[in-house]
């Protein structure tokens, strides 16, 4: 399946809730069946390109948004991410990966202490004008999803730094970047180490 239709899966069933409507209710507004519906959210199968414009008005927004890899909904915020964070970063920091500094957009911090093990807060920064072909790096198998990020605007090339401040009190930092992984029919950053 490709990006687009993970995408595309991902922002209907993100409308459906902001709206309020189950399943079984879409499907009876569209003149589809339910399953039809829980097939879209899947990434199973897409929606008739006739159903997009009546998706669009249900869903108070535009064709174009139901496409969009902008986070723009409220997902992050009911897992501990502050209501008041913006889309725009907060501040401007430097980060210095091996010998060499980069400017960094800085988004915030997420409240993991309820349901984290590991550590209770991390932040989140994304390198500005850097693209992740600019560093020699070696994957590793942990992804983390986009829906774990702040409301921004995340595209491939990206290279994003998280912070996490463990419960014995010492704070680790990892790198992910956006390349269009896909991980259980959702879009995912993929962590790597940056060979500095």
């Amino acid at each position: 399946m490709d990006n687009m239709h993970i995408i595309l899966a991902a922002n209907l069933q993100k409308y459906r809730k902001q709206s309020g409507l189950t399943q079984e209710e879409l499907a009876e507004k569209l003149g589809v069946t339910f399953q039809a519906v829980s097939k879209w959210e899947n990434a199973k199968s897409a929606p008739d390109i006739m159903l997009l414009p009546a998706l669009a008005d249900l869903f108070g927004c535009s064709i174009d948004s139901l496409f969009s890899r902008e986070l723009k909904s409220e997902i992050g915020y009911d897992r501990g991410f502050d209501k008041s964070i913006s889309r725009n970063p907060i501040r401007i920091d430097r980060i210095t990966i091996g010998e060499k500094e980069y400017e960094a957009e800085y988004f915030g911090e997420q409240d993991m202490s309820h349901w984290s093990d590991y550590a209770n807060i991390r932040e989140f920064w994304r390198l500005k004008d850097v693209d992740c072909r600019c560093f020699d790096y070696r994957n590793t198998h942990d992804v983390l999803p986009y829906n774990n990020y702040p409301p921004i605007l995340i595209e491939d090339g990206q290279v994003f730094v998280i912070d996490y401040h463990t419960w014995e009190g010492k704070i680790d930092r990892f790198y992910y970047v956006a390349d269009g992984t896909v991980w259980q029919n959702m879009i995912c950053t993929r962590r790597v180490k940056i060979e500095a």
